[in-house]
């Protein structure tokens, strides 16, 4: 399911991430890495929420007004249960961000 936003929203943006046919919960895991483009965030530094089988990640006003065009979110998953550092990397969906030619930051 792709996404689409304008420059300028700020907004949640809802995910999930499946491993193996598993829903990943936060229950599962020691930390995440979102990206979206070139924006980087991370569960362990409270950037990213999780409810009810949904992933959340925050974009600002400011981060959205950078943004132009498709873009992939992408997640890196340190699990918990693992013996040994696992990690592993997930592209999760699209998010295409319209250009506004007025936005600014209100």
């Amino acid at each position: 399911m792709a996404i689409v936003i304008m420059q300028g929203d700020a907004c949640r943006i809802p995910f999930h991430i499946r491993q193996d046919g598993r829903v990943v919960m936060a229950d599962m895991i020691t930390d995440l890495e979102v990206t979206v483009g070139e924006l980087r965030k991370t569960y362990s530094s409270g950037e990213i929420t999780y409810d009810d089988e949904y992933w959340y990640v925050y974009l600002s006003q400011q981060e959205t007004m950078a943004m132009t065009g498709p873009d992939q979110i992408r997640v890196r998953i340190r699990y918990l249960d693992q013996p040994w550092v696992t990690v592993l990397g997930k592209r999760v969906t699209v998010v295409y961000v319209e250009k506004h030619p007025r936005a600014e930051v209100l």
